[in-house]
């Protein structure tokens, strides 16, 4: 197949997201969050698909017509952001004028986020929270916290959205900072003892995982890097990094979620 029919397919899969969250659209207008979720899910496995097409078959050279970039963040800002926030505020979990407060921070402070510049670091790594609020909803629904610890979660999520506040939230080794770099981490508050009131618990049995990958020819394990200059830098013994560059020859982990949400 020409390389320009290539990269046309791939914006018309970004594309797709859209009628994607027109479906979860309705489904969450009905309030069936199971259905709308499942939509959302759907949208994520494509938004991981084509960012690796497209770099592999180099949209912006040979479909230059199309802006992937800016198809790519509507369709984000629809599934990641306003579906999202609309759920959240129609569930009730948010009562009175703290189901307003959420849905106004969430979609003002996302918006600014995605015009921000610095939302990108040079190696296309997000700084700050990326503004990813259908992951968020979904634990509010899977726990169903008191509205105050809701509020305060969405709160502090906001605020590393905003401008000024990127660059110490940043969840990966810099190297860059005035102080000579910094590693920056978020506990799990979940670690050991998974999400409430799911079971299983996500990534409990990866057999099912491994072997749907196993049937997938271009699936291979990926090298681990050793880089002894950043764990001097960091004052650690050892540090590795995962070379995900070859990973099913997209460039990219994101190409495992697909197999993770089929299995």
């Amino acid at each position: 197949m020409d390389i320009r029919y290539k990269a046309l397919s791939v914006h018309l899969l970004t594309a797709s997201g859209a009628v994607l969250s027109m479906f979860a659209m309705l489904a969450a207008v009905e309030s069936n969050w199971s259905l709308m979720f499942l939509w959302l899910v759907v949208a994520l496995i494509v938004d991981g698909i084509d960012g690796p097409l497209a770099r592999r078959w180099d949209t912006p050279k040979n479909f230059p017509i199309y802006d992937g970039v800016l198809m790519d963040l509507i369709v984000d800002y629809l599934t990641y952001v306003f579906i999202p926030a609309f759920a959240l505020f129609k569930s009730g979990l948010l009562a009175g004028w703290t189901g307003w407060f959420a849905i106004i921070a969430i979609t003002y402070g996302s918006v600014v986020y995605f015009s921000d510049t610095r939302m990108k670091t040079k190696d296309k790594s997000f700084s700050g929270f990326p503004a990813c609020w259908n992951m968020v909803v979904l634990v509010l629904f899977a726990e169903k916290p008191h509205q105050w610890d809701a509020l305060i979660r969405i709160s502090a999520k906001t605020a590393v959205t905003l401008p000024g506040s990127l660059g110490p939230m940043c969840l990966f080794w810099t190297g860059k900072a005035k102080s000579g770099g910094v590693m920056a981490a978020l506990e799990n508050p979940y670690r050991g003892r998974g999400l409430p009131d799911l079971s299983p618990t996500p990534g409990a049995d990866a057999r099912a995982v491994t072997a749907l990958l196993a049937q997938c020819p271009a699936h291979r394990t990926t090298p681990l890097v050793d880089c002894p200059d950043l764990a001097a830098q960091a004052g650690v013994a050892r540090l590795t990094i995962k070379d995900e560059r070859g990973r099913m020859g997209l460039g990219s982990f994101k190409a495992l979620g697909a197999a993770y949400a089929i299995a």
